[in-house]
């Protein structure tokens, strides 16, 4: 799963409310369309993105086609956001003076972590 496409796929509220439905159970276009209050072509699209981004799929079985969450697919945010909420609250609570407003990044930091594996950044590329 590619965290870029995933992260631009959920950062629209419809589809976000696509894939909080979809936590629920498998359901329809039609199903999903509703709630949304949009148009079936709409809602197409915005399960395009979703499905490009690996994080539904869409079987078009008959007249309804049924949608389905990947869960497998959203584990590798899910990974690289708890590593980063676990990252600054480390920092947060080590730091010597919680009054002071040090940039992250900056020498006040003695941390040491590897983030390259949980940076989202393809190694290869």
């Amino acid at each position: 799963m590619n965290l870029d496409h995933a992260f631009a796929a959920l950062a629209n509220a419809k589809r976000r409310a696509i894939v909080a439905r979809l936590v629920r159970g498998d359901t329809t276009v039609v199903e999903l369309a509703k709630p949304l209050g949009i148009s079936l072509p709409a809602a197409l699209k915005h399960l395009k993105v979703l499905e490009d981004a690996l994080i539904v799929t869409n079987d078009q079985r008959g007249k309804y086609g049924l949608c389905r969450l990947r869960r497998e697919a959203l584990a590798s945010a899910a990974e690289w956001i708890n590593f980063h909420r676990t990252f600054w609250k480390v920092n947060l609570v080590l730091d010597p003076d919680p009054g002071r407003q040090a940039l992250p990044g900056s020498d006040d930091y003695e941390i040491e972590v590897d983030v390259t594996e949980h940076s989202g950044v393809d190694q290869a590329s």
